[in-house]
């Protein structure tokens, strides 16, 4: 799975590395990308910080087909389609065998209702900075916080991106990041991190977003045909639910999947499924069964 040779350069190094390369991809494609936390992120805002194991980049949705087409010219496998792993439907993985992992958001979680529009006011405020020698675009500060902390409401409570984000901030802070996840259509992703879900108690997405935290497969699957903005979105929801994340199969097993492992997973979790609602008990699906 990975080139042994690589696997003796720390993870920061790679990761900053794998930032480099997509950046690099993204120029000889034409695509505009958006770097997110791990080396990208402001050290001064962000004191206890630790760095992530994979890269993350936001691309602009209109550009992903080719990015995605010039990862796997240069050399980056996919693992697991948009689709696959996450109930946002916000990244796919790809893996390089030097450079390790990395997440390409279509939108982010919190940010996935005008995934186009937020990207381009994201896009407009951009700065840059140098990974590895490359220039590459990240948030302005304000916009950094936001993303970070909405990454922090799927995470678990106390994160240090709360600490950093909110905590530390004065009121006149915190209000101009209300007023810019306000204009996002980030407003339920920001009250969830920062304990204040009573402002949106009742909104449709705060099931999707509890069922990060806690809850069974089955309910997960539940919160999200609550979620689902029309009858063509539940349909796909249907279609998709027993689909096997490959990424999470792949780790499992420890090497990719076969085609035929594949289909005998999406067979149990498939006849997991059925017993699952026909009993009216979401036991057999639990997290840890995927």
């Amino acid at each position: 799975m990975q080139d042994p040779a690589a696997a003796a350069v720390p993870v920061d190094v790679r990761v900053r590395f794998a930032h480099a390369s997509v950046q690099t991809v993204a120029g000889d494609c034409g695509a505009d990308l958006i770097h997110i936390k791990g080396p990208s992120v402001d050290p001064e805002t962000n004191p206890g910080r630790r760095s992530g194991t994979d890269a993350d980049v936001l691309v602009r949705p209109q550009h992903v087909p080719a990015l995605v087409e010039g990862l796997a010219e240069a050399g980056w496998v996919r693992w697991a389609n948009f689709d696959e792993g996450s109930r946002f439907e916000h990244a796919a993985s790809f893996h390089h065998q030097q450079f390790g992992m990395l997440d390409v958001h279509q939108n982010f979680p919190g940010l996935h209702n005008a995934p186009r529009e937020n990207f381009e006011e994201l896009w407009r405020g951009r700065r840059w900075v140098e990974i590895a020698g490359v220039d590459c675009a990240v948030p302005d500060r304000l916009s950094e916080r936001l993303i970070l902390l909405l990454h922090a409401a799927r995470t678990s409570p106390g994160h240090v991106d709360v600490t950093n984000h909110w905590d530390r901030l004065d009121q006149d802070e915190r209000d101009r990041l209300d007023r810019l996840a306000e204009s996002l259509g980030a407003t339920v992703g920001l009250a969830l991190a920062t304990g204040r879900a009573d402002a949106v108690a009742g909104h449709r997405e705060v099931a999707l977003w509890k069922e990060y935290g806690e809850g069974e497969r089955l309910e997960e699957w539940l919160a999200r045909w609550r979620a689902a903005p029309s009858a063509r979105a539940r349909f796909a929801l249907l279609v998709r639910a027993p689909r096997v994340n490959r990424f999470a199969l792949a780790e499992r097993l420890g090497r990719q999947p076969t085609r035929a492992e594949v289909r005998r997973e999406w067979w149990h979790r498939t006849r997991l499924g059925l017993t699952s609602v026909g009993q009216g008990l979401p036991g057999p699906l639990r997290r840890g069964s995927r």
